[in-house]
C-alpha cells in the first residue's frame, strides 16, 4: 500500500470514527436531558473533542477529493498549463503552511501535558494534539497533490 492509500485509509477511519464518536456522544446527552435529572457533562466535553479530530481527519480527505474551498475565478480564464502551473504553487504554499505550522502546533501542544480537562479529568494533551494532526494531515496532503502533479506532467 502506497503512502497516498495509506494516509487516505487514515483519515477515513478517522473521520468515521470521530463522527460516530460524536453522534453517540450527543445521543446520549439528549437522552439523558429526558431521563435523568442531571445530564452528564462528559458528553459535551468529549462531543467537542471528536469534532475537533473530525475536522483534522476531514482535512485530509477534502485535499484527496478536491473539495477544499478555493477561488478558482482567476484559473477559469487561463490555459491548462498556466492553471497546473497555479495549481502547483498553491500546494507548495500549503505544504510550507503546514510544515511550518506542524513545529508551532507541536510546541503548543506540549502547553496541554500540564492541564486536566474540567468534565473527563484526562490530560489536554489528548485536545491540543488535534493541532498538530490536523498540520501534518495538510502538510502531507499538499506534498501528495505536489507528486501526483509531476508524474502528471512526466507521464
Amino acid at each position: 500500500m502506497g503512502i497516498g492509500k495509506f494516509l487516505y485509509r487514515m483519515t477515513s477511519i478517522g473521520s468515521v470514527l470521530s463522527f460516530i464518536g460524536m453522534m453517540v456522544c450527543v445521543v446520549i446527552q439528549v437522552c439523558s436531558r429526558f431521563l435523568m435529572d442531571n445530564a452528564p457533562s462528559w458528553t459535551e466535553e468529549l462531543s467537542r473533542f471528536f469534532f475537533i479530530y473530525g475536522v483534522s481527519f476531514g482535512l485530509g480527505l477534502s485535499f484527496r477529493h478536491g473539495t477544499i474551498i478555493k477561488l478558482d475565478i482567476l484559473q477559469r480564464f487561463v490555459s491548462k498549463r498556466v492553471n497546473d502551473t497555479i495549481e502547483l504553487f498553491i500546494n507548495v504554499m500549503i505544504a510550507g503552511f503546514g510544515f511550518f505550522m506542524t513545529i508551532y502546533a507541536l510546541r503548543f501542544a506540549s502547553i496541554g501535558m500540564n492541564e486536566k480537562s474540567p468534565a473527563l479529568e484526562i490530560n489536554m494533551l489528548f485536545a491540543f494534539a488535534a493541532i498538530p494532526v490536523m498540520m501534518m494531515v495538510i502538510f502531507s496532503s499538499a506534498l501528495l497533490q505536489i507528486i501526483h502533479h509531476f508524474k502528471r506532467v512526466a507521464a
